[in-house]
């Protein structure tokens, strides 16, 4: 199986830069196109409305967003970006309808049970409603460096390797 069209969901965690390299190693081997798509979460910026504005978020995806365009210029993918806003899951489903993708990459941070439950999974959403082929990036090999980004203890940065020859 080949694929042409490979949209890869980031977000703003540390395992987003791995689930980017993987995917663009995939479209480097397949000669494929990817679309970075980064979801603004809708119903947890409305929990932190007085910290952080829709404009804030927007511009803080816009930043993330630029810097995927640098890592993809240096491995010398053809990919284009774009951000959403709503329910990640949802919104990286249909954003790979509409653009026509037949695989989507995105990762998983290992959340289960209870965690799972209250904050719902991206991942097993987008498995369980995509129209194409969905590539899961397991975080649990990275889940104690996660974790410890998340809390703002000392950690191993994640870096994205170098591009290949």
């Amino acid at each position: 199986m080949s694929f042409e069209k490979i949209l890869v969901a980031i977000d703003t965690s540390p395992l987003a830069a791995f689930v980017f390299e993987q995917a663009a190693t995939l479209a480097e081997r397949e000669n494929a196109r990817c679309r970075v798509f980064h979801c603004i979460d809708s119903s947890r910026l409305s929990q932190y409305a007085p910290i952080l504005s829709l404009d804030t978020a927007e511009e803080k995806g816009q930043e993330l967003l630029q810097l995927y365009q640098q890592k993809a210029s240096a491995w010398n993918i053809s990919a284009d970006f774009s951000y959403g806003m709503g329910e990640p899951g949802q919104a990286i489903c249909d954003t790979s309808r509409e653009w026509g993708a037949d695989l989507i990459v995105v990762g998983r941070r290992g959340h289960s049970g209870v965690a799972e439950m209250l904050i719902g999974s991206v991942s097993n959403y987008v498995v369980h409603h995509a129209p194409c082929s969905v590539l899961v990036i397991q975080g649990n090999a990275l889940n104690e460096e996660i974790a410890a980004a998340e809390h703002g203890s000392s950690f191993k940065t994640i870096k994205l390797s170098s591009p290949p020859p």
